[in-house]
């Protein structure tokens, strides 16, 4: 079963979220962090299973991104763990692409 949804942080602000399940078991997520700037909804920060792991995708305005690899003890332990952090801390993952011009 797929699930999508949206889920607002704050005005302008918001996390988008996509679950596949099989049997009621997790098997593949996203988890999205987007603001709202110059009229498109702008990923800042991604985590997701694409690639075969589960990592976190740190994505700046000059389209550069930076990957890191995560280990967790399930998917669904995973997934918890992204959607806390993107609550915790959009403020500062925005303030970082506003203000940095590339990766690393």
């Amino acid at each position: 079963m797929d699930i999508d949804y949206i889920s607002t942080l704050d005005y302008g602000e918001r996390m988008r979220i996509h679950i596949l399940t099989e049997r009621g078991k997790l098997q593949k997520a996203l988890c999205q962090y987007e603001t709202f700037l110059d009229d498109v909804w702008t990923p800042i920060v991604r985590y997701d299973t694409a690639h075969g792991f589960f990592h976190r995708d740190t994505l700046y305005p000059d389209g550069t991104k930076e990957k890191k690899m995560l280990n967790y003890v399930d998917l669904d332990s995973a997934v918890k763990y992204a959607k806390n952090d993107l609550i915790l801390n959009w403020k500062s993952y925005k303030y970082r692409y506003l203000t940095q011009k590339g990766g690393r």
